[in-house]
């Protein structure tokens, strides 16, 4: 249940939270990864400051960049069947570490499979796992 991992459970659970454990399709604003600065320097062109924001931010970002990907691969033919096209190319696509490579297929529209496990600790989500997949 990725909904029940990010910073609000820590601040409504406070000292209770130590020790939670949850999954990660995405990761958080404070993580050193390529993905993050992306967005980090995108935020300060435009004079907004990323701390403070919770991971569902970096899960918006992420989901309309890859949105985004699907609509350029659409070419000229900017419709819902054209757009599902573009969205069923990608392939491996990266986000800069944020989530593991996406790929969609006529077959399947998940984009990965693959989530990262954290537990509290003192107060902040950290990182315990590498990717892990649901197969």
């Amino acid at each position: 249940m990725n909904w029940c991992a990010d910073e609000k459970v820590v601040a409504l659970a406070e000292e209770s939270a130590e020790g939670f454990i949850g999954v990660l399709p995405f990761l958080f604003t404070y993580e050193k990864i390529r993905g993050i600065r992306e967005i980090s320097a995108y935020n300060k062109s435009k004079n907004i400051h990323i701390e403070g924001y919770i991971h569902r931010y970096v899960q918006g970002w992420t989901t309309a960049k890859v949105m985004a990907e699907g609509i350029r691969l659409a070419g000229n033919n900017i419709s819902g069947p054209g757009i599902r096209q573009g969205l069923e190319s990608i392939n491996n696509y990266g986000t800069g570490g944020i989530t593991a490579p996406i790929t969609f297929t006529s077959k399947t529209h998940k984009g990965t499979d693959k989530l990262k496990i954290a537990r509290v600790i003192h107060g902040k989500w950290q990182i315990i796992s590498d990717y892990l997949s649901a197969r």
